[in-house]
């Protein structure tokens, strides 16, 4: 009656040991699916960051053309400047010149700096939205090694305890059995518990 009550005892609780085993291997799978998405997202973010480059790269393109063309007409400036200075042609006609190409210098400065200025907002963007999903992605991995560690761990604790339970099932039943019977009864009800064990652990 007594090892009956054990291997009752220790059935139950090894039932629920495997429920707990079997909840932390769901909470596992969902932690890998998070993982998974944090990565993917991930990617994601570095082709973002790849195309947005790829756009910086053309507009400093653009920048230096418009430098080399505003460096182009300062120095047709610099010659009607010493055109007029020379008298080469009417007076007139050289300051009509002159005034067109000072406002085209302006609008092309003007240009530039606007090139410039949105260039430095996008390079900060693309700077920040890095930064932003990279911290996410560490912190989401190391939640999911914390939760995936925890679980190893109480797993670990849950099948010592069901082997020490079982050690000392078997302990009482060859200490507290003497008759025959009762010996053939611990034998099988050893040889159940053990293959019960053994199939837990497999897991």
């Amino acid at each position: 009656m007594q090892a009956n009550a054990l291997a009752a005892s220790l059935e139950k609780k090894q039932k629920g040991f495997d429920k707990i085993v079997d909840e932390w291997r769901r909470k596992c799978e969902a932690l890998v699916q998070e993982v998974e998405s944090s990565q993917r997202d991930s990617r994601a973010a570095a082709t973002e960051a790849m195309r947005l480059r790829n756009q910086l790269e053309e507009a400093s393109e653009q920048i230096e053309g418009v430098r080399r063309e505003n460096k182009v007409l300062a120095q047709e400036l610099k010659d009607i400047n010493d055109q007029l200075g020379e008298g080469g042609k009417s007076v007139h006609e050289l300051q009509k010149i002159r005034r067109r190409l000072e406002l085209e210098k302006e609008e092309l400065q003007q240009a530039l700096d606007e090139s410039e200025a949105a260039l430095e907002a996008e390079e900060s963007k693309v700077l920040r939205a890095q930064e932003e999903e990279f911290e996410n992605t560490r912190k989401n991995h190391h939640r999911a090694l914390e939760s995936i560690q925890a679980s190893l761990e109480s797993e670990s604790r849950g099948r010592a305890e069901l082997l020490r339970m079982k050690k000392k099932l078997e302990n009482d039943i060859n200490v507290g059995c003497r008759r025959p019977i009762c010996s053939n009864t611990s034998l099988s009800f050893t040889r159940i518990e053990s293959k019960s064990f053994h199939t837990n652990l497999s897991f």
